[in-house]
């Protein structure tokens, strides 16, 4: 339920900050508290998408996660759309935390001339 709630957020979030990224000022133009508000929330989607990983790694391994805890013959099912949720997330907070580098890498290189 988190990452529907938080991937639903984020989904518009990622297309209006590759339009401003491609299409406003240069990152030197721009108020520095602008491009700091976007590094921030970036970092707040990062921890929401870890929280959620974290969230589906308990659901597929824990003790009563829905590898162990359903009949035999729902197992399989349920374990294996868990552990591609598991998949999906961590592919999202890889990318994620590549954006987020590549964003302060840019920020650092313009304030350090």
């Amino acid at each position: 339920m988190m990452a529907i709630i938080v991937d639903a957020i984020a989904i518009p979030y990622i297309l209006i900050i590759t339009y401003d990224e491609y299409f406003s000022k240069p990152l030197g133009l721009r108020p520095p508290a602008a491009k700091l508000r976007l590094v921030l929330l970036d970092l707040a989607f990062i921890i929401f998408e870890s929280a959620n990983l974290a969230l589906a790694f308990e659901s597929m391994a824990g003790v009563d996660g829905s590898c162990d805890a359903l009949p035999q013959g729902q197992q399989k099912a349920a374990c294996s759309k868990s552990k591609s949720l598991v998949a999906v997330l961590l592919f999202a907070l890889i990318a994620w935390l590549f954006t987020f580098t590549i964003s302060i890498f840019r920020l650092v290189e313009r304030i350090n001339p």
